[in-house]
């Protein structure tokens, strides 16, 4: 097996280097983009150096073509994420996974390996991921009979619980995730980790290519014995914070809120923004109040959840939605079907002036 990797012009080459080699992978069948390959703060040969963007793995994906390598794995310029795409040996497509997928398929894979080391009982391995990441991961926990828990976004509450749990719990960390390319596959490293990340997934793609498997088609394995997540995440850009309030102000009516957008009832509401959760017995939420950020998720009587928050680091509001089912494609058309109604009776982006990125 070779495999095409990008630093993105960032530090992640020489350690990806070393500890792939420690992994016993040799460096020989790691090919680099060389135009990538070395730090550059400019960085030259991409819009923006995040793997999630359009783009971004062009010419990781060209030479793989060139080359006839089926595998390119990546890290962002300081290398504490972590991306993969994989071509259709069938189709000769290529799959970029996205954050949810490489999630569980990283994590199945740890609850395999820890298993066959006689690391910990079941109940005591321990997964963690963040409230905008796929409830998959609590799915594939439960059914295996391990230990879930779910914490704000960011690493210093995921990796901060991972320690609390090993601590109080005895548990061992099997794997934290959050569905923007962070993942922390050990304790070795108490936050996000490309590079061991990196490490971890060649592994896994060396184990099931000796098996004549694809990451593609594990995936799907996965998904027919845990179930269809399919999902629909984005983002409209906001640059009026005062416009952003209003708006989830206007929802939530002074306490009452809106109990349905367009004809999908809400069950339940969690606003961690104001400490309110109608799950719980006193209606607060188990999360640290945020006043100063908006965080609204909705569950819907119909199964699907959808979670609204402002980013920290960019002028964006963001959306996370999900649902499961039997049937991926109806199950999909449903989810779109949410955010659409979402859009246009919540976020009203004419009325709000928020942008719809030229991506979309």
């Amino acid at each position: 097996l070779r495999v095409v990797y990008t630093a993105m012009h960032g530090v992640g080459y020489p350690y990806v280097c070393q500890v792939t080699e420690r992994f016993g992978f040799p460096h020989s069948r790691l090919v680099p983009v060389e135009q990538q390959k070395l730090p550059d703060p400019e960085f030259p040969t991409v819009s923006f150096p995040n793997p999630e963007e359009k783009g971004a793995l062009d010419l990781a994906l060209a030479l793989a073509d060139k080359e006839g390598i089926t595998m390119v794995v990546a890290n962002d310029p300081d290398a504490d994420r972590f991306a993969a795409a994989e071509k259709n040996p069938t189709t000769g497509k290529w799959k970029v996974f996205h954050g949810d997928e490489l999630g569980i398929i990283l994590a199945h894979y740890r609850l395999v390996t820890l298993r066959e080391q006689n690391k910990a009982p079941n109940d005591k391995l321990l997964f963690i991921c963040s409230v905008v990441s796929s409830r998959m991961l609590q799915k594939m926990a439960v059914t295996e009979g391990c230990t879930y828990e779910e914490t704000m976004t960011g690493f210093k509450f995921m990796s901060n619980k991972s320690l609390e749990m090993c601590h109080t719990k005895a548990c061992t960390h099997a794997l934290a995730y959050e569905e923007a390319l962070g993942y922390q596959p050990s304790e070795c490293v108490s936050d996000k980790d490309g590079v061991s990340t990196l490490a971890v997934w060649l592994e896994m793609t060396c184990q099931l290519a000796k098996q004549g498997k694809t990451v593609q088609g594990h995936l799907d394995d996965l998904r027919k014995k845990y179930g269809y997540f399919v999902t629909n995440n984005f983002y409209y850009l906001n640059y009026e914070p005062k416009q952003c309030d209003a708006c989830f102000d206007a929802f939530r009516d002074g306490g009452k809120y809106h109990w349905q957008l367009g004809s999908y009832k809400i069950a339940h509401i969690r606003d961690v923004t104001t400490g309110y959760d109608s799950r719980t017995s006193d209606k607060v939420c188990v999360f640290p109040k945020t006043p100063s950020a908006q965080m609204l998720t909705f569950y819907f009587e119909n199964g699907a959840t959808l979670t609204l928050r402002t980013s920290g680091t960019e002028p964006k509001i963001k959306w996370y939605a999900e649902l499961s089912g039997s049937d991926p494609v109806a199950a999909q058309q449903e989810i779109d079907n949410v955010v659409a109604a979402m859009i246009e009776h919540m976020l009203q982006p004419e009325k709000y002036g928020f942008i719809k990125p030229k991506t979309a």
